[in-house]
């Protein structure tokens, strides 16, 4: 099954595997405002395919919340500076939250 991904200034990437979809969300290069698809006509919000594993938000010190990103993604953000591993994350389907070094 091919899979597509539509970022919020509507660039399409793919067809491409669902593993590669799985992939880039790892990798941080999907983002809580990203869509995907199967066909193309019907889109979906990325952090909604459950199988992505989008599930964890990040606390950030202004008191927003940002995401959901998958586990890797917040490894990722933390390796390129974009976030501190003093950040809070919290784990969507829990509710758990905990200092990201934990």
């Amino acid at each position: 099954m091919s899979w597509y991904l539509r970022k919020a200034d509507q660039t399409t990437y793919g067809p491409v595997s669902f593993e590669i979809l799985r992939r880039w969300a790892a990798d941080a290069r999907i983002v809580p405002d990203d869509q995907v698809s199967e066909d193309e006509a019907t889109w979906l919000p990325a952090p909604d395919l459950a199988a992505l594993e989008m599930d964890w938000f990040i606390d950030l010190p202004e008191g927003q919340r940002y995401g959901p990103l998958h586990l890797m993604a917040l490894a990722e953000l933390v390796r390129d500076g974009t976030i501190v591993a003093a950040n809070r994350v919290t784990h969507r389907p829990t509710g758990l939250s905990h200092a990201l070094c934990d």
